[in-house]
């Protein structure tokens, strides 16, 4: 009788830790599909405010352009460049307005059907605008994913 409980253990252990590797798998691959090499292209229109973004990947490093076009205001038109770790893009985008540049640090994270901007309480560092403490950020500006023309 023990031997027979101490197999079905065994089998149930095995059987477990095959469906965690395939579930591992599942979401691993499903990333991968989502944050492929090359373009990607989001764009937001709420009334006649514009949010453009288009972000190039190449395996974890990210490049693009992130441009805000309001109603009623100054638009403002940005080049980023930084790193992406699952689909998280850590960048310092490079905003340009009334021709004055502003370097200001731009987190956002990329999913199947959008884009979303990273917002908080940031202060001036060494001519840098950075998130204080990112990790109490809001994901907010959600823009949706739309083919690249």
């Amino acid at each position: 009788m023990r031997i027979y409980l101490l197999l079905i253990v065994i089998t149930l252990t095995f059987t477990s830790c095959k469906n965690e590797k395939k579930n591992n798998l599942t979401e691993k691959a499903t990333t991968e599909n989502v944050l492929y090499n090359g373009k990607h292209c989001f764009f937001s229109k709420i009334e006649n405010n514009r949010l453009v973004l288009e972000a190039t990947i190449n395996k974890d490093s990210i490049t693009g352009n992130y441009n805000y076009f309001p109603e009623n205001g100054k638009e403002s038109k940005g080049v980023f460049k930084g790193v992406l770790k699952g689909n998280v893009a850590n960048t310092i985008c490079e905003f340009t307005q009334d021709g004055k540049k502003i370097n200001e640090e731009l987190i956002f994270k990329i999913t199947k059907e959008k884009a979303s901007i990273l917002g908080g309480e940031k202060e001036e560092k060494d001519g840098v605008w950075c998130f204080i403490d990112a990790s109490k950020g809001v994901y907010m500006n959600d823009i949706p994913r739309r083919n690249c023309n």
